[in-house]
């Protein structure tokens, strides 16, 4: 069987907007040239012999134009059935970086040449007859009562680590 292999970017920093409210923030992007596109974290698929976490940053650097954050840790590996190709595995490799002291919203600019084959489906060469993606970053706070909304929707999977076993500092009321 075919394995696809993906990268999914958890980047968390901690909240800032209210002190009677602490805790973190996911960093997520949407597609500005859709608006109401809903927000996603940054990943995509890994190239041949490269390993996980060097795709891990180099995703980070195409898709967010950051060049390194520090790594707090590799949150594990998930596979199921991939829902672009009925005959093959995807695996999901997640990481989990410090995102303290990044802006707390930035547009970067995806150029064609670092999109991924599948970003929007094989049929679907050019991303609405743009050749370059406009990513627009903004953190949002997560906690088990936003979990699952209209707004978000996480690649592959990707969701299945976005729970308070897997990643508590999102889930915590107040960060160490």
């Amino acid at each position: 069987m075919k394995i696809l292999s993906r990268v999914g970017v958890f980047v968390v920093r901690k909240y800032t907007g209210s002190a009677s409210n602490p805790g973190a923030e996911l960093l997520m992007f949407s597609h500005a040239d859709e608006p109401g596109a809903p927000l996603r974290i940054p990943g995509g698929e890994i190239q041949s012999r490269e390993e996980p976490y060097a795709a891990a940053l180099r995703k980070l650097h195409q898709r967010a134009g950051i060049e390194f954050l520090p790594l707090i840790r590799a949150l594990g590996v998930f596979e199921t059935r991939s829902a672009l190709d009925p005959n093959a595995l995807s695996r999901s490799y997640c990481y989990l970086f410090d995102g303290a002291g990044l802006p707390d919203r930035w547009s970067h600019v995806v150029a064609a040449e670092h999109r991924d084959k599948n970003c929007h489906g094989a049929d679907a060469p050019d991303y609405d007859g743009y050749k370059s993606l406009r990513l627009s970053y903004r953190w949002r706070t997560i906690g088990a009562d936003s979990l699952g909304g209209a707004d978000v929707n996480l690649r592959g999977d990707h969701h299945y680590f976005l729970n308070a076993d897997a990643i508590p500092e999102l889930f915590e009321t107040e960060l160490q």
